[in-house]
């Protein structure tokens, strides 16, 4: 969810048009537009290529620390996880911006 939100803020701050950037992209529009939905599963390969192309790097980190909650959230998978994970990355890729035309063509 992380990769999804870093990818819309670059494509917010790079002027681009959807057109021109699955243009650049080398796909179609609706994949781009899949990218942006938060509810799309979007191959992490693909996530990199487009990031990279907004002169961004896509950087993974995995970490236990002293204050680790894993044993509280270990039974969470699909949609709980993303709940507990990806509260604020949901509000910002909503689906309703998508639909509402936030993302130029």
């Amino acid at each position: 969810m992380a990769a999804k939100a870093a990818l819309v803020l670059g494509f917010r701050d790079s002027g681009l048009t959807r057109f021109a950037f699955a243009r650049r992209l080398g796909v179609d529009d609706k994949v781009v537009r899949r990218m942006f939905d938060p509810r799309h599963a979007t191959a992490a390969n693909r996530l990199h290529k487009a990031l990279r192309l907004l002169g961004r790097e896509l950087a993974v980190e995995s970490t236990l620390g002293p204050d680790c909650v894993f044993p509280l959230i270990s039974g969470a998978t699909g949609p709980a996880m993303r709940d507990l994970v990806g509260g604020g990355a949901q509000r910002l890729l909503d689906r309703e911006d998508i639909d509402r035309g936030v993302f130029p063509r």
